[in-house]
């Protein structure tokens, strides 16, 4: 009956646990990809990664975790609204405590750089922690185009972005982008030969 478990039914479910104890939870691993904008033609995006139901993104407070596609929420009153590719990238035994726990080092409070160490950089180094795979390189095109056209590339990209605040009414004398020296250093394909499976 209901409560009363025998030798037998108490040895079933030992071993049961026994078994998932041995072959881990695997969660579906995922990108999140948002247009933002486009530069000379070349796609501005947007990434995060996607771990079963919870998203992990990287801005200037460091490595945030929240609901799935928080981080790609636009706001109510934008004119555009850009769509949200989701990819599927396959399975990993790896939670969002070891992501964090092994990326943070790398990708840690007030070193966010637009340029060089942005939100792609850590959903590259995030895809090849969780599944030895690396983010398709069309979300990177604009990061490597203004990281290989540097200082000439960052001195259009302000001149641009001062127009753009001019155009709001919003005086602006100073460069918008200025390197984070936090960010100083940062190579991504030395995280990435870091990070052993």
């Amino acid at each position: 009956d209901f409560g009363i478990v025998s030798d037998s039914d108490e040895e079933r479910v030992t071993s049961t646990w026994a078994v998932r104890r041995q072959q881990p939870l695997k969660l579906r691993v995922g990108v999140a990809a948002t247009c933002i904008g486009t530069v000379g033609g070349i796609g501005a995006y947007h990434t995060s990664v996607l771990l079963g139901n919870e998203e992990y993104f990287f801005e200037n407070s460091g490595i945030l975790c929240g609901p799935r596609l928080q981080s790609h929420a636009i706001p109510q009153a934008a004119a555009e609204k850009p769509e949200t590719e989701v990819l599927d990238c396959g399975m990993t035994i790896c939670t969002g405590f070891d992501l964090m726990r092994r990326l943070s080092p790398y990708f840690g409070a007030y070193s966010y750089d637009l340029i060089h160490k942005n939100c792609n950089a850590f959903t590259d180094a995030a895809l090849w922690y969780l599944l030895g795979e690396r983010l398709d390189s069309r979300f990177t095109r604009l990061d490597r185009f203004m990281k290989n056209g540097a200082p000439l590339t960052t001195a259009v990209m302000n001149q641009v972005l001062k127009a753009y605040v001019g155009q709001r009414g919003i005086q602006c004398t100073s460069d918008v982008y200025v390197t984070n020296k936090n960010a100083a250093g940062f190579d991504l394909e030395v995280v990435i030969s870091d990070l052993v499976h």
